[in-house]
């Protein structure tokens, strides 16, 4: 009886060492992860650009000539799977080319993000107080 069981454990072990053992919840499969690295065309108060979210959270906007700097997080919330993002940027305009910015603002967007797609609210200060604020969206490039 003894030798019958050893042989059982045996069998049991080679299954699982042929056919793997899956220990992950359906629910936390790589397939369904959210990415938003890459290029993006965001738009922004009627205008469309590209932006580029690298793996380092630091952002670029292509083309952009008074783009200075900017970054992103990105979050999963784990109870829900929504997945939210919060974008800033600097920008500055030397507008008398004396290689001194004459003004400087900020922009930033927080959202949600879908697969391929991303929403949400946006706001602008200005070095000078003033502030504009709307909607955007971008769709993956």
């Amino acid at each position: 009886m003894a030798r019958r069981g050893a042989m059982a454990a045996i069998m049991a072990c080679c299954v699982v060492g042929l056919t793997g053992c899956d220990t992950d919840d359906d629910d936390d499969d790589d397939d369904d992860d959210i990415e938003v690295v890459g290029t993006w065309y965001i738009t922004i108060g009627g205008t469309t650009q590209s932006i580029v979210l690298n793996t380092d959270t630091s952002i670029s906007l292509p083309g952009d000539d008074d783009f200075l700097s900017g970054s992103y997080s990105f979050v999963e919330d784990e109870d829900d799977d929504e997945y939210t993002i919060t974008i800033f940027w600097a920008s500055g305009a030397d507008e008398d080319d004396d290689d001194d910015l004459d003004s400087t603002w900020s922009t930033t967007c927080t959202g949600t993000v879908t697969d391929g797609y991303m929403y949400g609210t946006w706001s602008q200060v200005e070095d000078d107080g003033s502030t504009a604020s709307g909607s955007w969206e971008a769709y993956e490039a």
